[in-house]
Parts: C-alpha cells; sequence; structure tokens
C-alpha cells in the first residue's frame, strides 16, 4: 500500500497540482483585473460613499445600497466564467480542453449576434417601462419571442457552415470532435440568450440581489455536476452540465421574473382613476 508521501509524488498527483495552479493564477489575475476597477469607481466616486447610509443622503444611500451586493456579484461572476475550463483542467486532458476551447470560438457567434445588438435598448427598456406593468409585460414577451427565433435560425445557419466549411478551415481531425462536441452545445446557445435577456430584465429593473442569488445557483449547479460529468465524459460532460444548469437556472428565473410581473399594480400604473 502507497504511503501519502509516495502518492503525493506520484506523476498523476503533481499534473493535478500544476493544472489547478495553473488555473488559480489565471483566476488572480482575473480578481486582480476586477480588484483594479473597483479602487478606481472608488476612486471617482470619493471616499464619501464609503461607510453606512443615512436616509437623508439619497445619493449615499443608493450608491451603498447597490454596491453591497454588486462586489460579491463580480466575484461569483468571475468564478462562473472560469468554471468550466478550471473543471476540464483538473479531470480531464489538455485535448479535451484545446477542444472545447475551439468549440466556443465557434458557439460565441450566435449568442453574440442576438445578445449584444439589443442588450443596451432593452435594459434602457426595461428601466423605463418598470412602472407600467402592463407595458413591462409586453416587452418581455416580444423580447423573448425576438431573441429566441433570431437565436433558433442564427444557430441553424452556424450548423449548415460548419458542416460545410469546418473541415477545410481546422482539417478532419479537429473538424470531427468539434462537431461531435456542437450538438451537445446547442442547448447551451439556445438558452443563453433567453438567460441573458432575463439579466437584462432584472438589471433594468435594479434586482441587483437576484442576479447576485442567479449567479450564485448558476455557480453551485456547475460544480456539483460539473465535479461528476467532467470526471466521466470530458468536454462533453462539460456541456451537459451547462445544459442542465441553464434549464435549471431558466426555470427559476422564470418564476420570480413571474412573480414581478404580477406583482399588484401601483398607483402609477393604475392611472387617473387610481385617485377616484
Amino acid at each position: 500500500m502507497q504511503s501519502v508521501a509516495e502518492i503525493e509524488a506520484s506523476p498523476e498527483v503533481q499534473d493535478l497540482r500544476n493544472r489547478v495552479s495553473g488555473f488559480l493564477v489565471l483566476l488572480g489575475a482575473q480578481v486582480a483585473e476586477n480588484l483594479c476597477r473597483c479602487l478606481l469607481l472608488f476612486v471617482v466616486a470619493r471616499s464619501r460613499f464609503a461607510g453606512f447610509a443615512t436616509g437623508d443622503d439619497l445619493q449615499h444611500y443608493y450608491f451603498y445600497q447597490f454596491v453591497r451586493p454588486v462586489v460579491p456579484m463580480i466575484v461569483v461572476q468571475t468564478l462562473l466564467s472560469r468554471t468550466d475550463y478550471l473543471l476540464l483542467g483538473a479531470f480531464s486532458t489538455i485535448n479535451e480542453l484545446g477542444t472545447y476551447e475551439r468549440l466556443n470560438q465557434f458557439s460565441r457567434i450566435p449568442i453574440s449576434l442576438t445578445v449584444n445588438l439589443c442588450d443596451k435598448v432593452l435594459m434602457h427598456s426595461y428601466s423605463h417601462s418598470q412602472n407600467n406593468r402592463a407595458a413591462l409585460g409586453k416587452l418581455v414577451t416580444k423580447s423573448m419571442c425576438l431573441i429566441a427565433s433570431g437565436v433558433i435560425l442564427i444557430t441553424g445557419a452556424v450548423t449548415i457552415a460548419l458542416s460545410v466549411f469546418l473541415r477545410p478551415l481546422v482539417g478532419a481531425s479537429w473538424s470531427g470532435r468539434i462537431m461531435e462536441l456542437w450538438w451537445f452545445s446547442i442547448p447551451v446557445i439556445l438558452l443563453t440568450p433567453i438567460l441573458s435577456n432575463m439579466t437584462l430584465f432584472f438589471s433594468g429593473l435594479g434586482m441587483v440581489v437576484q442576479l447576485l442569488r442567479s449567479t450564485a445557483f448558476n455557480l453551485c449547479v456547475d460544480l456539483a455536476l460539473g465535479f461528476l460529468l467532467v470526471n466521466a465524459f470530458g468536454a462533453r460532460g462539460m456541456l451537459m452540465t451547462k445544459s442542465i444548469s441553464c434549464a435549471l437556472l431558466l426555470a427559476y428565473q422564470t418564476r420570480v421574473l413571474r412573480r414581478r410581473l404580477t406583482l399588484p399594480r401601483t398607483a402609477s400604473e393604475a392611472g387617473p382613476t387610481s385617485n377616484q
């Protein structure tokens, strides 16, 4: 039976340590970047916004109220954005990690085309309509239909393009592996823009705490499922993890969104008849 020292000195354990160490370096760089941004924001906002808020200073109050959940949310989002590479680096092979990274270069196309073209407009529109429940509900429905139809059409077009042009672009060996993973990634590609639209909804309405809860929920599911599936199926397991995580997050955020849209009408929504 091997001793603890022999196990720790084994090539497998050393390889695992090197992978995790490399990931921690990248994660530390990301945290340092976000920390510099926070410090810059602190300098721009000046030190008067530090400390406890009072009801008399509304500017101080709102800054303090939003910063409290935003700071941990940045940390959780940073961890979430690196979870797949951590799991693949720790429990899979370099080839699987490289194939996964190449796949992401193509899967970003439909996601970017559906989300980035309308994110600023939608967030402003949600914020503008937040006191009109009927208009807000119609806006959510229209935006969901637009984004869903757009991502379906673009994903179909990209799938056809990959089947025709991927082989001459990256070679027979890479194209076969990437196309195999592409089919596993389709649920994530289709659900991500819809989830992004929900994030825009919560951001436009100032529901920062809800965004923190959703991000933490997503991170916990990714870690729990990824530990099992990546260890067994590699990059395919990571994509299966993200598909399940996106589906669970969609169910959770849909429940929160519906509850927000069915709140009792405010006086501003009711109009002149509310005073009668």
